[in-house]
């Protein structure tokens, strides 16, 4: 499985996971059967609110899942109409989150649970 996610800077698996997704500079996936990360820029940054594209970066590299803090309803029903689920991350590192995914669980975002302002979301 392939598990992206949304950070700041890129420092693989030190990188701290945002709280948005669309106006993250950089996405780190995780192949979690390689045990490899891959640095992906967003190629849809200066998208307009609520025009957001999250599969723009993410066509060269394919993605299974997303762990993010925030996410808006389009960019959720985006990636799940391409089959990618997406699941509430924790306040932490990548590993973090990689450990917290694998061990414990996270729970999906669905359209009513997604963000539904501007603060951030990619809506």
């Amino acid at each position: 499985m392939k598990i992206c996610f949304p950070v700041e800077s890129d420092k693989a698996e030190k990188s701290m996971v945002r709280d948005s997704f669309g106006s993250a500079p950089f996405f780190i996936v995780y192949d979690d059967s390689s045990k490899e990360f891959v640095t992906v820029k967003n190629k849809d940054l200066d998208h307009q609110h609520e025009k957001c594209n999250p599969m723009a970066s993410f066509q060269e590299t394919k993605i299974d899942a997303v762990v993010v803090g925030g996410i808006g309803t389009a960019a959720v029903r985006m990636f799940n109409a391409s089959g990618v689920k997406v699941y509430k991350g924790i306040v932490g590192t990548v590993k973090k989150n990689i450990v917290e995914f694998n061990q414990v669980g996270m729970s999906e975002f669905t359209v009513e649970s997604s963000c539904k302002g501007d603060k951030g979301c990619c809506d």
